[in-house]
C-alpha cells in the first residue's frame, strides 16, 4: 500500500497529477484506496488488467 506521496516520488508526477491518476484508476476498480490513511492498493481487477495489458498499465519491477 502506498500513499499519493510514495507514488508521486515514484513516478515523478507533480501532486495533481497523481491526484486525477488515482482517481481514475480508483474510479476503474483497478487500485483501492483505504480511507482512514489514504493509502492505494491495487486491487485483483488491477493485478488482472496489469497482466492482460502490461503496456497500457505498465510492468511492475521490470527493468527498463
Amino acid at each position: 500500500m502506498l500513499t499519493n506521496e510514495q507514488i508521486r516520488h515514484a513516478a515523478s508526477l507533480d501532486r495533481f497529477e497523481v491526484r486525477r491518476v488515482v482517481a481514475n484508476l480508483s474510479s476503474r476498480g483497478l487500485i483501492l484506496i483505504r480511507g482512514y490513511d489514504k493509502r492505494c492498493g491495487i486491487t485483483a481487477s488491477g493485478r488482472d488488467a496489469l497482466a492482460v495489458w502490461p503496456r497500457a498499465y505498465g510492468r511492475l519491477g521490470a527493468d527498463a
